[in-house]
């Protein structure tokens, strides 16, 4: 079976599936860093998070690598910085917490904000199955309604902006859909 992954390090990562496995504790991994280098690991799993999928550590990781994956995620974070200078978080998946009502997963993808004064491009920095973060080089009013759109026009989810702080350059845009997404990133 393929799925995708998120949040690789040298440790672990998070492996997205949103229906439960059944009886997993142990998985043997082959981790495509990029399409000439692929490692091979067991891993146990650590924590579940229904409705998205897997945190794993690493338990057979050979030294060598420990390291691919090293220079993989650095190469990948210079390029980040290099073309969205969007901060990265520490941790790609967050846990409820005393202001989130659900889990959030780090993702990264280009969409467009369309308000009833403007079209705005942005870069969705988390999802949960009822909201999404994205980063917009421009403000958006609190309890403003949007269309959030990918750049492929694969969905289309009304949204109301529920907070808009700037950082830099950007502005932060906390949204909450107006209407329960089809086949998002995070079931339900």
């Amino acid at each position: 079976m393929a799925f995708w992954c998120t949040g690789l390090s040298e440790e672990g990562l998070l492996v997205l599936k949103r229906e439960p496995i059944e009886n997993l504790f142990t998985v043997k991994l082959a981790v495509e860093l990029n399409s000439s280098t692929t490692i091979e690991t067991d891993a146990v799993v650590i924590q579940e998070f229904p409705g998205v999928g897997f945190k794993v550590r690493f338990t057979t990781l050979k030294a060598e690598d420990r390291m691919k994956i090293a220079r993989t995620v650095q190469a990948t974070l210079k390029e980040l910085a290099a073309s969205a200078l969007f901060p990265q978080p520490s941790e790609q998946i967050m846990e409820k917490g005393d202001k989130r009502s659900e889990f959030r997963v780090t993702v990264s993808f280009d969409v467009q904000l369309e308000s009833a004064s403007s079209i705005q491009r942005g870069k969705v920095y988390d999802v949960s199955y009822s909201g999404a973060t994205v980063w917009s080089t421009r403000s958006f009013e609190v309890g403003e309604q949007v269309l959030l759109t990918g750049l492929s026009k694969k969905f289309r989810l009304p949204a109301i902006v529920r907070n808009s702080q700037p950082k830099d350059r950007y502005w932060r845009i906390g949204l909450q859909f107006t209407q329960p997404p089809k086949d998002w990133v995070i079931a339900p």
